[in-house]
């Protein structure tokens, strides 16, 4: 885990809220989402991924990446169930699952990206722009994948 730039925080951190609490809103079939709230706690996580990622020189990576996941989805269950008036319990379960789909695409996709590219996974931290431009793929595979979900009537299992 490395510190990451603003501007990844803006384009990636913000919109990968928001990506990740629109589809859970989705899963929860509420029928009005506010998307000026879901815009503010996008943008209040993107801000807590920041501070996480800037804290994070000199703590163990393997901590820090799986404690930087939960702080994540904790506060953002916590601001989808203040901000939106969804009970906790309600929250809880998509946000994790759209979160942990996230987070396993994501996963695949950038090293199958790097790997392909040749590039050592340090690079991340050197040209923290490749995380701006990976976000686009694994984002839209991520709506491809709870597009069928919903498709498949798999919402209604959860």
């Amino acid at each position: 885990m490395f510190p990451i730039p603003w501007y990844v925080a803006a384009f990636v951190s913000v919109p990968e809220a928001f990506l990740i609490l629109t589809v859970a809103m989705r899963m929860m079939e509420i029928e009005k989402t506010d998307y000026k709230k879901v815009i503010l706690i996008s943008v209040i996580q993107g801000v807590i991924t920041l501070v996480i990622r800037r804290i994070s020189m000199g703590v163990s990576q393997y901590f820090l990446s799986s404690f930087h996941t939960v702080i994540l989805i904790t506060t953002m269950v916590l601001m989808c169930s203040l901000l939106c008036g969804v009970k906790l319990q309600r929250c809880f379960i998509p946000i994790f699952v759209v979160t942990v789909i996230y987070g396993f695409i994501q996963y695949i996709v950038v090293l199958s990206v790097i790997s392909w590219l040749k590039m050592p996974i340090f690079i991340l931290e050197e040209q923290p722009w490749l995380d701006v431009a990976l976000f686009f793929p694994v984002a839209g595979l991520t709506i491809l994948i709870f597009f069928l979900f919903k498709r498949l009537n798999m919402f209604e299992r959860l």
